[in-house]
């Protein structure tokens, strides 16, 4: 009988360090890390060249996002999701990029878009207005505005500091829905890179 028990012994170290190693391989080396940043391009879901999809049918949208740009989600406390032109690991500034805030369970998202506007230009570090309007598009109410403003995250000296921003209110008073969006660059690269973020404002996507 003890000579039995040694291979018996062995034969389950051997069972326990194989699971051990499937366990390691599934969970730590398959797992994506949600704080690495990662270039995006879907090529199942192509969009206009140098573009494809990102598909957030469950949430009621979709938005294009350039090829090799990143794209981040801020759950906490809100709902807001980062498309930006450089990856936050390599530096946590907002750069250049759009970002869509959704806010539900408003009982009055058109009042609250009009507000927001207003406090925008009312805002010390709003510079000039460059563009305001509003139109109707089926159930929405689409707010549009253009400045030129100061982000403080960056140092005076600093040219970045100098933004161009392009606001949209869509509120949807139907859905108890606002979608705040807004494209950002430095103001003295705005031409170049506004190429780009009229396709991602034009082509934001909502289902109903």
């Amino acid at each position: 009988m003890q000579k039995l028990r040694k291979p018996l012994f062995i034969s389950l170290i051997v069972i326990l360090l194989f699971l051990l190693g499937g366990a390691i391989y599934l969970f730590v080396i398959t797992r994506p890390s949600v704080d690495h940043a990662v270039p995006y391009r879907n090529a199942q879901l192509p969009g206009p060249a140098g573009f494809s999809w990102k598909d957030y049918s469950p949430k009621g949208f979709k938005f294009l996002v350039p090829d090799n740009w990143f794209v981040d989600e801020n759950m906490d406390n809100k709902e807001e999701y980062l498309i930006s032109k450089v990856s936050w690991e390599e530096t946590p500034l907002f750069i250049t990029g759009m970002v869509l805030d959704v806010t539900r369970n408003m009982d009055l998202p058109d009042i609250q878009a009009r507000d927001a506007i207003e406090n925008l230009i009312a805002a010390d570090l709003t510079q000039k207005i460059l563009m305001k309007n509003v139109r109707r598009e089926g159930k929405a109410t689409i707010r549009d505005i253009q400045v030129l403003s100061i982000d403080q995250s960056f140092p005076d000296k600093d040219v970045r500091q100098h933004k161009e921003i392009y606001y949209r209110f869509i509120a949807r008073p139907d859905l108890h829905i606002l979608y705040m969006v807004r494209f950002e660059t430095p103001a003295n690269q705005w031409d170049a890179d506004w190429a780009q973020g009229k396709v991602l404002l034009d082509n934001l996507t909502f289902e109903n």
